[in-house]
């Protein structure tokens, strides 16, 4: 039963850690917030129902994922340097940005997975 009960709890680890990755990689493919939660809501909603964690707190997870991800969104570093007037230096802003984004996406996940795993369970929203 103990194997059983530590396969369950890695097997939802390992949904978690998969879930942030891919919420990154929509977000850049998507170009904005308010599109990832729009297609993908519902989906990780779903997907937090089915593998049994807080479905509340895993699509507020997505939308702070999304914003991770919006930092290094190709659209919106094309529409800002296009706007500020320095256009082809597109690399050198993503350049710059990729490892906020990295220490940001790692503190975020962080948080991410002890609300879904120590707080949630501890406060019952399970």
């Amino acid at each position: 039963m103990i194997v059983i009960v530590r396969f369950w709890y890695t097997v939802r680890f390992w949904y978690t850690v998969r879930f942030w990755y891919t919420v990154r990689f929509w977000i850049v493919t998507t170009g904005s917030n308010t599109v990832s939660d729009i297609l993908f809501n519902a989906l990780q909603y779903n997907a937090a129902e089915n593998v049994g964690l807080s479905k509340g707190l895993i699509v507020a997870i997505q939308n702070v994922g999304g914003g991770v991800g919006n930092m290094i969104s190709v659209q919106n570093i094309a529409a800002i340097c296009g706007v500020v007037g320095i256009a082809g230096r597109e690399g050198d802003i993503l350049r710059k940005v990729a490892v906020p984004t990295v220490i940001f996406a790692v503190f975020t996940g962080v948080v991410g997975t002890l609300l879904v795993y120590v707080v949630a369970p501890s406060l019952g929203i399970f």
